[in-house]
């Protein structure tokens, strides 16, 4: 199938704004979906402007936008839950001494 690997790369870009929505949705960060379509169709020409592509072409690089992104909360997210570890350890250590 031709289309296969275009899908896969879109289930896959799917996935990843799941998990960075889910992220927002933990930490309390607030997003703010297009009002309407019309809206959404003027922050998709914005997005094409200023990623310099055509909106047909858009998809690759918002792809490798979102990878990037994902990759960044994935990193914070296991420097958080080691922060959290090392401070419980800490208080261990306080309520010890």
């Amino acid at each position: 199938m031709p289309y296969s690997s275009r899908i896969k790369a879109a289930e896959d870009c799917e996935r990843r704004l799941t998990y960075l929505m889910n992220k927002c949705k933990e930490s309390r960060i607030r997003v703010i979906p297009p009002k309407d379509i019309e809206d959404y169709k003027k922050r998709i020409v914005v997005i094409a402007e200023e990623k310099r592509r055509a909106v047909n072409l858009l998809f690759d690089a918002l792809d490798t936008d979102v990878q990037e992104k994902e990759r960044f909360v994935v990193l914070q997210s296991k420097t958080i839950q080691e922060m959290k570890a090392n401070v419980n350890i800490m208080r261990d250590r306080l309520e010890v001494l």
